[in-house]
């Protein structure tokens, strides 16, 4: 419970802090007998949380891998470590795990939709971007995140389709 309640102030909570104590928790119920293999992948999950928000990608990686042998259809696997990947720039290993968490139908997909909002600006591709912002939105209508990379990358939109009216006179 400990471990769950790190990871959801984690991502949910700004400027929340990791220490040691929360990383132990999970550590602790990972070792009590009884729990089953779901249980313990998402404790994996939820340790990998609070390792890459203290900057420990290359932990995180492992705990997800750990998970992912318990439970390869646990899609919350595929969103963690792909924003993980996303982090690292590893952004074509990002992308097939984003797209394999929505497969999945994870409940969060407003933030694989995002992630991969992400991946298609840096990419260049802008309407694959604006589309995946859109599905954002669709899952999670307030999300500012959003709302505001939505919001920019039609701006963005708006300005180069000018300039390049302009050149074109």
């Amino acid at each position: 419970q400990q471990c769950y309640q790190a990871a959801t102030s984690v991502a949910t909570v700004e400027h929340f802090e990791i220490d040691d104590y929360m990383i132990e928790g999970c550590n602790v119920a990972l070792v009590e007998l009884g729990l089953t293999n779901d249980d313990r992948a998402a404790t994996f999950v939820n340790r990998g949380i609070l390792h890459a928000a203290s900057g420990s990608m290359a932990e995180a990686l492992t705990d997800y891998e750990e998970a992912l042998i318990l439970s390869p259809d646990l899609g919350q696997i595929f969103l963690n470590r792909g924003i993980v990947y996303l982090f690292e720039n590893q952004l074509d290993l990002a992308m097939a795990d984003f797209n394999h968490a929505l497969e999945l139908d994870i409940p969060s997909s407003y933030l694989a939709y995002f992630a991969r909002g992400v991946i298609y600006e840096e990419w260049n591709l802008r309407s694959k971007a604006i589309d995946d912002y859109k599905s954002s939105l669709e899952f999670n209508p307030d999300w500012r995140p959003a709302k505001t990379r939505l919001s920019q990358i039609m701006e963005q939109a708006e300005i180069s389709g000018y300039e390049l009216a302009v050149q074109l006179d």
